[in-house]
């Protein structure tokens, strides 16, 4: 990887991100907006970050399209197999949160410019499309599932007309070069699914139509590793936990309810996180039926686009309801 890459649990100066004027495309019925990062100098404001490392399945073709390419990483909800959570993953999903709604905020308040008419936030986030992808619930393919891991989908640069990758380095674990492009090779032999990545990625432009808008991002330099670094660790914890039992004696949980424009929400401030459901007098801790939020070691994993917080401690303290 770059020696540029930032190590900090930040991954950029959001403030810093500026989009451009929108730009004519040869196919007329789309725009593009290209974004820069106004804390580099001037000649080298392309918008890339360096994801914390994680779980990847692989470069692999799109199933709807044999020419285009992805790679795929997923953060991390909860230890296993497919990675731990720390501060650096819960950070980055987070910030890459925010980013989404400034690009919705920043097309809310050109939608006038860009598509004609004043559209509301809510409008366009109907239609954004996310880079964050939660899975749709089983049962109900119209929600997401905020219980499973989220994963980012990054393009890979592949040209088909010479049949060439660009913009794609990757490197192993001992910082040898594996794949370099341009290239008529394919890179799928050097990332595999199940191993762990140091992803850079370059934030290229917002795209929109008359009725949708999304975000064109690849990923651009990959490092591969075998593990995340934290898992064989805690493997191996479960193995000592497996033959010596311990008596866990658990501290009292504090319980709190808010109550916002007539709507009641319950708060269980557990030692690892708050969870935030809604409440309905009468029911029990077992019955309580939406769960809209997460606070887990001081981060916001997710909550409904309709809810702010305010926590102080590591602990949620006060919730509204925004409009």
């Amino acid at each position: 990887m770059s020696s540029s890459i930032n190590t900090n649990t930040q991954l950029w100066d959001l403030s810093k991100v500026q989009f451009n004027a929108p730009k004519e495309q040869r196919n007329t019925h789309s725009k593009k907006i290209y974004i820069n990062d106004a804390s580099k100098p001037r000649n080298e404001q392309a918008l890339k970050i360096t994801l914390p490392r994680l779980f990847t399945f692989g470069v692999k073709p799109y199933k709807d399209n044999p020419f285009k390419y992805s790679l795929n990483v997923q953060f991390p909800m909860v230890a296993e197999a497919h990675g731990v959570p720390t501060k650096e993953t819960e950070c980055a999903l987070q910030e890459l949160l925010a980013f989404e709604n400034k690009i919705i905020d920043h097309m809310t308040h050109k939608s006038s410019n860009y598509f004609g008419t004043n559209h509301s936030k809510e409008k366009m986030k109907s239609m954004f499309t996310p880079f964050i992808k939660f899975p749709k619930k089983k049962d109900n393919d119209s929600e997401k599932d905020y219980d499973t891991p989220p994963y980012v989908q990054c393009q890979v640069q592949y040209y088909s007309k010479d049949k060439t990758f660009q913009n794609l380095d990757i490197t192993d674990e001992n910082n040898k070069k594996v794949f370099t492009s341009p290239s008529k090779n394919s890179p799928i032999p050097f990332v595999n699914e199940g191993q762990f990545v140091d992803c850079e990625v370059w934030f290229r432009n917002i795209w929109f139509t008359k009725t949708n808008f999304g975000l064109e991002f690849y990923a651009t330099q990959v490092k591969v590793h075998s593990t995340q670094g934290l898992v064989q660790e805690i493997v191996e914890k479960k193995k000592i936990e497996e033959v010596v039992v311990v008596e866990v004696v658990e501290e009292e949980e504090e319980f709190q309810l808010f109550e916002i424009e007539g709507k009641s929400y319950y708060i269980n401030n557990k030692n690892h996180g708050s969870f935030i459901y809604t409440f309905t007098e009468g029911e029990t801790e077992d019955e309580i039926d939406e769960e809209v939020g997460v606070f887990c070691n001081g981060v916001a994993r997710f909550f409904q686009q309709y809810i702010s917080i305010t926590a102080g401690s590591g602990k949620v303290v006060q919730i509204e309801r925004r409009p």
